[in-house]
């Protein structure tokens, strides 16, 4: 080595911060079938440390996963967690990360980290299948059962009746089923 010419390698003391979370922090809306992922700032380097992730509804937790078990993705710098927890609509979920449950290459552990976002609301059940189908022609009176089946279980009214609306040409019938 010349006298004009100094090599070293610097360490890295620099901990892995998280970057994105998906839900975003605070997000409103998310669906019951959304993955749980974090991106960090360090990329291509980041690994499993230790600990459980907890995902929990209010203050109760539904779901412990061992950070073991999160999939990470190093070319897109994200770590998946694997969950089945979400299952309640329009409610609060918290997912807590202890600290150490990732790390670097030189193993720089990652801090704690917690964040909430809300489900969706329920949406409204909605026609699966109709019978006789919808605009059939040449439906025989008496022959088939009105049916409307739909994408989940339904209840009757308060009122104890629904009104359905039977087209017969250009006039309309108005029917109460119970």
């Amino acid at each position: 080595i010349g006298a004009d010419v100094w090599t070293f390698t610097a360490a890295d003391a620099v901990k892995p911060v998280l970057a994105v979370s998906t839900p975003g922090i605070d997000a409103t809306g998310i669906a019951l079938n959304a993955e749980v992922k974090m991106t960090f700032t360090e990329t291509n380097n980041v690994s499993a440390g230790t600990g459980n992730i907890t995902i929990a509804a209010g203050t109760t937790d539904v779901k412990t996963i061992a950070v073991g078990t999160a999939s990470i993705n190093n070319t897109d710098d994200e770590i998946t967690v694997p969950h089945a927890a979400f299952t309640q609509y329009a409610t609060e979920y918290t997912v807590t990360v202890p600290a150490g449950a990732f790390k670097d290459e030189a193993g720089n552990l990652t801090d704690a980290l917690t964040w909430k976002f809300t489900t969706m609301a329920n949406p409204a059940p909605a026609i699966a299948k109709l019978i006789p189908a919808d605009e059939k022609d040449m439906v025989a009176a008496g022959t088939e059962n009105f049916v409307i089946e739909f994408t989940e279980p339904v209840q009757k009214g308060a009122s104890g009746s629904t009104a359905f609306l039977f087209e017969k040409g250009t006039g309309a019938t108005r029917a109460a089923l119970t």
